[in-house]
Formats: C-alpha cells, structure tokens, sequence
C-alpha cells in the first residue's frame, strides 16, 4: 500500500475508482454498472455517493514526517520508519472538482532563475579577464 497527492481520480474499465496512474484506491470504491459520472458526489468528509447510495470512502492519511516518505514512483510513496506511520487523518476536508495547486510561485521562480544565470555570466566573465590577465603576464616575462 503507498501514499499519494494525486487527487485527479478516473474511473477504470470495471468500474473501480483510481487514481491518475491507475491505482486502485483503499478501501476500494465501485461504481454500480450504469452510473453516470455526473450523478457521482464526494463529500467534504470523503463520502462518495451517488443516486443517494454511499458508494464508499476517500480516506485521507497523513504522516508525522512527510519529508521522509520514500519515493517508489509514479508519485506514489510509502512510509518508513523516520516517517512514522501513515494515520487517517481525524477532520479531512475535500472539495469535488478542485485540483491541488503547485506551491510555486511562477513569478518568482523565474526571476530567481534569470538571476543565477546572470550570476553564473559574471562569474564566467570574470574567469575569462583573469585568465587573460595570466596570459598578458606570462608573454611579458618572455
């Protein structure tokens, strides 16, 4: 069983909810046969219903320490033990339809970006006058 921030889920060929990877969840969730995506809600509890019949639950889990999950791949993660164990997580809060954002500022990132590489030119530049000062040197010595 591993962990993932994939909230993007699909329905499979058998009427099983995934994940964007294909991924079963846990527990499990089935879509009865003839169950229109558009009559399919989740709660903000994670209670997926559809036609008023409970289908089944989103369970959100957290760990103690989240920057010691191991990586497996495709966005997927387990836990270990400097993570601590994953646990439910006690008042989850889910919207339908709402994809988490990246935390990155588009912005920002850029301007940090162009400002290493005109740090990088400089350094460079630098360099280059260095070496071309050690070689104006040396041909005076001769």
């Amino acid at each position: 069983m591993a962990l993932t921030r994939s909230g993007d889920f699909r329905v499979d060929a058998g009427g099983d909810v995934v994940t964007s990877g294909g991924e079963r969840l846990v527990p499990p969730i089935a879509l009865p046969k003839g169950t229109e995506l558009g009559d399919v809600t989740i709660g903000a509890d994670g209670t997926v219903t559809a036609g008023g019949k409970k289908l089944g639950q989103i369970v959100l889990a957290d760990v103690p320490v989240r920057a010691e999950l191991q990586s497996v791949g495709g966005g997927l993660y387990v836990a270990t033990t400097a993570s601590g164990a994953a646990g439910a997580v006690k008042d989850p809060q889910i919207r339908q339809g709402v994809l988490e954002g990246s935390n990155v500022a588009l912005g920002d990132a850029m301007v940090d970006l162009i400002d290493a590489q005109r740090s990088f030119q400089l350094a460079s530049k630098a360099l280059k006058t260095q070496d071309d000062l050690a070689e104006i040197a040396n041909g005076i010595r001769r």
